[in-house]
């Protein structure tokens, strides 16, 4: 899996995203970019204190549900997004070897599973993940 790391902040003021990448020791800005929404509403403030549950065992509880469901497949690439709405949730997407998308948000503070899916792309979806 690459190991490069992209941390994205919210602008509430200018509603745009400033995206950061950790790379070979050096950190790089990109441009600011607008937020991609399905429909445009002010994002919810993330209270970092009411997180209780750490990256670590959000992504312990989806290599759980991974092994369960797809055992065959490998996580060749994840994309994680610690995102408020309502309840602090960490949203974590895995494509896979064989290009499924393996989506699962979680409970921040309790570690519930909110909602779990498998997108079965294949070959089909690859465009979309390119």
């Amino acid at each position: 899996m690459n190991d490069n790391w992209s941390v994205d902040f919210y602008s509430k003021k200018i509603k745009k995203i400033t995206s950061f990448i950790l790379k070979d020791n050096s950190i790089i800005k990109n441009e600011q970019s607008p937020l991609f929404q399905k429909s445009e509403k002010d994002l919810e403030k993330l209270e970092l204190n009411n997180i209780k549950v750490s990256l670590d065992e959000a992504l312990g509880a989806v290599d759980k549900i991974k092994n369960e469901k797809i055992p065959a497949e490998d996580i060749k690439s994840r994309i994680i997004i610690l995102q408020q709405d309502k309840t602090p949730i960490w949203n974590i997407s895995s494509i896979t070897s064989a290009l499924n998308l393996l989506n699962i948000k979680i409970n921040a503070t309790n570690n519930e599973i909110i909602e779990q899916f498998i997108n079965q792309c294949g070959y089909t979806c690859i465009h979309v993940l390119i």
